[in-house]
């Protein structure tokens, strides 16, 4: 979670900004602009989650 908290706090907030001012709902902001910009580290977690699951094995 802590990555994941830090990468949300890397997000520039004015691709927000500019996203409420453009009129995009609150769900396609996040589907459109959050997630995108998250890839990276959902990736990075799911490899280190992956590596971890396979060392117990």
């Amino acid at each position: 979670m802590i990555f994941y908290l830090a990468a949300m706090q890397n997000i520039d907030r004015s691709i927000y900004e500019a996203a409420r001012i453009d009129g995009v709902p609150a769900r396609a902001r996040f589907w459109f602009i959050t997630v995108p910009l998250l890839k990276p580290v959902i990736l990075f977690t799911s490899v280190i989650s992956t590596i971890g699951t396979l060392q117990l094995f």
